[in-house]
């Protein structure tokens, strides 16, 4: 997530980078553009953009958000004024990408700290190179895994 900056000071918009044209790259990317878009925070779309920047990986999936640009002045107060506006519709992107939905509390805006969480595990090895394999195949399916050590 990042304030984007031009000579230009009448330059401004939302854009999203990838590092390239690979399909979870790109859905990532356009999960969290939409979601910003439909947040209704901005008339300029700048849209969907490849560059290889050395901040983005093609190993994982992941992109570049341009909120904004800082150099123009309506843009620098639309996103200093809705910074939360901002980080839901990049969570709602970052859900969707999973697709998993967002769930805001209608009476305080939190989730309750009782709720209850269902967490899935897949094994339980010995030899820790076993559990590295599955770490490395739930990845590839496109699951976010980790490996805890307990005695």
């Amino acid at each position: 997530i990042h304030c984007n900056s031009f000579s230009d000071d009448t330059v401004r918009g939302v854009e999203t980078y990838t590092w390239g044209n690979g399909s979870k790259e790109k859905l990532l990317a356009t999960k969290i553009h939409n979601e910003i878009l439909k947040a209704k925070l901005y008339k300029k779309n700048r849209g969907l953009k490849e560059e290889k920047f050395r901040i983005l990986s093609p190993s994982i999936p992941c992109c570049l958000v341009e909120v904004g640009f800082i150099s123009n002045v309506a843009d620098r107060l639309l996103m200093l004024e809705n910074i939360e506006q901002f980080a839901v519709a990049i969570t709602k992107g970052l859900l969707g990408y999973y697709d998993m939905s967002y769930y805001q509390d209608k009476e305080n805006n939190t989730i309750p700290l009782n709720q209850v969480l269902f967490k899935v595990q897949v094994g339980a090895y010995k030899d820790e190179n076993n559990a590295k394999k599955i770490v490395e195949r739930l990845r590839e399916l496109g699951f976010n895994s980790i490996i805890v050590q307990s005695s």
